[in-house]
């Protein structure tokens, strides 16, 4: 995972018009994936409950075990994307296998239902951490899109935005 900073600067370039283009293209799957009169479906009982139980548990075992932990909740075809441009999951593994997160908290999560077995997931994340010797700590707008497969939930997409401090 690269942390993607402060994406209304204007001087990032190419990097930023790639964060532009990924979340402009969630926003339009999101928008087309709302049923009649506009409304999402909030996720409701037992797959709300799971999927969030699963973005807590993704970063609970981050924080203790490291990327190789984490590395079944990530989807083979995952696509994520930074200030970088885009990342497949093997980019996505080695970045979390750089980081050392000693605290996180969880806010605000919100999951939506997109599809018959797809849902967003909508958070702000306060964290504490390093990636070797950056500190990563900060609050982070996170936008998850995962996916059910074999009755369990994996991380399909994923956007991220630093808040300014």
């Amino acid at each position: 995972m690269i942390i993607a900073q402060d994406v209304g600067a204007r001087s990032m370039g190419a990097g930023a018009e790639t964060i532009r283009r990924f979340i402009l293209t969630l926003a339009a799957v999101a928008l087309l994936a709302k049923p009649a009169f506009g409304q999402p479906l909030a996720l409701v009982g037992e797959s709300a409950e799971r999927l969030s139980a699963r973005v807590s548990s993704f970063w609970s075992l981050l924080s203790r075990s490291g990327a190789n932990a984490v590395a079944p909740l990530v989807a083979p075809d995952f696509s994520g994307v930074s200030r970088e441009g885009r990342l497949a999951r093997a980019e996505e593994i080695a970045a979390l296998d750089q980081m050392r997160v000693t605290e996180f908290a969880i806010a605000s999560l919100r999951v939506t239902e997109l599809g018959a077995s797809t849902a967003s997931a909508e958070y702000s994340l306060v964290l504490k951490g390093r990636i070797g010797d950056v500190d990563l700590s900060g609050v982070y707008y996170m936008m998850d899109i995962w996916k059910e497969s074999a009755g369990a939930w994996v991380l399909w997409r994923r956007a991220e935005i630093l808040a300014a401090p």
